[in-house]
């Protein structure tokens, strides 16, 4: 009873100065962590409009919930310079800009409990790479037919937050009350919405695969050759004064008949990272497992986390500290990330406080299933007059994709890289109805559309890169996609 006078007065006090509000209402259930597998493989089978993300293996966050959702209530897309909103069904050209239709709905006044996870509805969101011409004018390859958007936004009102150590499911049901609605009718209807979805996740079981599919090679859009002789015009730039750095990328295609699903859990178990995902769009899956941050901001605060610096990771611990320390070492990779810190401080230092930008880890090395990488971050706080869209595109890309300076490195990668980068080296996160958000850059991470997957990795070039060796790192990078697609389609998952 309490509970509904705190929600009443908070609607009261709202209304004064906004026309409605969000609540959140949620009802939290036990629930056995491993069925996170059979519910996310029929959700996958069932519902073409679905996603999956994880922050379990996220060591720097307090945020260790798998979000699931399905059945988005509006859509927003973009693809081609024109805008659609995807509800109930039918298509329609929007003549708002995406900055407006996303305040749209972020733009009302959410009711927040300190026991809420930083997700409890609102946009599941995948901005592609070129997505950039949003808000810069930078050259771009055109969007091709069949490809995926370059804005993807889904709209969930009702989610299912997992919390594997509590074995906890909370189901949340985001309810808008407007004046004149009454408070305690649309608290019992958002509970009946909670329990028929509970009752249908109890049905949710389905047999994990045991078919074998065929491994077929994965083929490059560039010959070994051909990739040296892009970073020697790179250099040619770098030389010249152009740029500081550019990341060069090589695009890989491989036909499997994969079941999706399978795939996300193969890379869960072989490499478990901060970021773990899959997003089903129609016919299009994009799936990875990101080690890093793109930009969030939660509670106040604005995070970047450059990673920049990788060597291969031995079969020994003890050598892999050696490797360490000889990474740490690497005058080219410690400028190199040096470079990316003063970005990071930049991109956050646009959109925080004054004098609020702080260094908080500085060139530490952190360990994943194939790799190492050298990392820092960059906090602020929040300039409380900016919303999303200017604080997502102040860090948006990120310059360990793309270069700097980021402007001319982008004007270059369209020059020398073949085709558009679609999905890869854009953004991936939830954008909360609070307004909070966080995303991961989409690396480490494929597309599978009708029978194909495709991933991609890039190097950064500088004025002393050894061609051979920059081109040996975007394979090293992508090592783990491949095997994660075989042991997908040899049914060798053991979770």
């Amino acid at each position: 009873m309490e509970y509904i006078k705190e929600l009443e007065k908070f609607c009261k006090d709202s209304f004064s100065k906004e026309n409605s509000v969000v609540i959140p209402i949620y009802l939290e259930f036990e629930f056995n962590k491993h069925q996170i597998h059979d519910v996310w493989r029929f959700i996958a089978k069932k519902y073409p409009y679905s996603f999956f993300f994880s922050k379990k293996f996220d060591l720097s966050s307090k945020d260790k919930n798998t979000y699931m959702g399905y059945n988005p209530s509006k859509i927003i897309i973009r693809e081609k310079d024109k805008n659609y909103i995807i509800e109930h069904g039918k298509k329609n050209q929007s003549g708002e800009s995406i900055d407006a239709l996303i305040n749209l709905e972020l733009n009302k006044k959410k009711f927040m409990d300190p026991n809420f996870p930083n997700f409890t509805g609102g946009f599941v969101a995948s901005f592609g790479y070129e997505s950039i011409s949003l808000n810069e004018k930078i050259p771009v390859y055109p969007l091709e037919k069949g490809d995926f958007p370059e804005v993807v936004l889904m709209l969930f009102e009702t989610i299912f937050v997992i919390n594997e150590e509590k074995n906890s499911l909370r189901i949340f049901n985001n309810i808008q009350i407007d004046p004149g609605h009454t408070l305690k009718t649309k608290i019992e209807d958002s509970k009946k919405v909670i329990n028929n979805a509970y009752n249908a996740l109890l049905k949710m079981s389905i047999a994990p695969n045991n078919k074998i599919f065929k491994s077929n090679p994965s083929h490059s859009n560039h010959t070994k050759l051909e990739y040296c002789k892009k970073v020697n015009k790179a250099k040619e730039y770098i030389k010249k004064g152009d740029v500081f750095q550019i990341v060069l990328s090589q695009k890989f295609e491989r036909r499997t008949e994969v079941i999706p699903s399978e795939v996300l859990f193969a890379l869960k178990e072989i490499n478990p990272s901060p970021y773990l995902f899959h997003y089903k769009f129609g016919n299009f899956n994009i799936i990875g497992s990101s080690p890093e941050l793109l930009i969030k901001s939660i509670n106040g605060k604005i995070k970047v986390k450059p990673i920049a610096g990788t060597r291969k990771m031995s079969l020994k611990k003890d050598e892999n500290k050696k490797i360490a320390k000889e990474l740490l070492k690497d005058e080219k990779e410690m400028a190199e990330h040096l470079m990316l810190i003063d970005l990071g401080r930049n991109d956050v230092g646009r959109v925080s406080k004054i004098g609020s930008v702080n260094l908080i880890k500085k060139m530490e090395i952190e360990f994943y299933s194939h790799v190492m990488h050298i990392v820092s971050e960059v906090e602020g706080e929040k300039n409380n007059d900016l919303d999303f869209f200017d604080i997502f595109f102040s860090g948006f890309p990120a310059g360990t994709v793309t270069g700097a300076p980021k402007i001319r490195a982008m004007e270059l990668i369209n020059e020398l890289e073949p085709c558009r980068r679609g999905f890869y080296s854009g953004g991936i996160g939830l954008i909360d109805y609070s307004k909070d958000f966080d995303s991961c850059i989409a690396i480490r991470s494929m597309q599978i559309h009708k029978n194909k997957a495709t991933f991609q990795a890039g190097a950064g070039i500088v004025f002393d890169s050894i061609p051979e060796n920059e081109y040996q790192e975007c394979i090293n990078k992508l090592i783990v996609l491949e095997r994660a697609l075989t042991i997908a389609e040899q049914g060798k998952i053991s979770l």
